[in-house]
């Protein structure tokens, strides 16, 4: 997994937590997309930070408990 990959890597570590113009960081995206996958593996590196909050003054977490679809498709408790 590309991600997998990415985590191992010092060379993008300070990629885990930067924030694009929204404030969204990696998670908030993996979080907003669906990507259960990513979410899981971002989530059990220490190095994330889970309480990041974007824009809106959201955390991933935030993200996947206000969409029902995401929930039921996670069907994970990450925080």
């Amino acid at each position: 997994m590309l991600v997998k990959n990415m985590l191992s890597n010092p060379r993008f570590e300070k990629l885990l937590n930067e924030r694009d113009k929204n404030g969204h960081t990696a998670l908030h995206l993996a979080s907003m997309n669906f990507h259960s996958n990513v979410v899981c593996t971002l989530t059990w590196d220490r190095r994330v930070n889970l309480s990041q909050l974007n824009k809106n003054g959201l955390t991933a977490s935030d993200i996947v408990r206000q969409n029902e679809r995401t929930t039921r498709q996670f069907n994970i408790n990450f925080l």
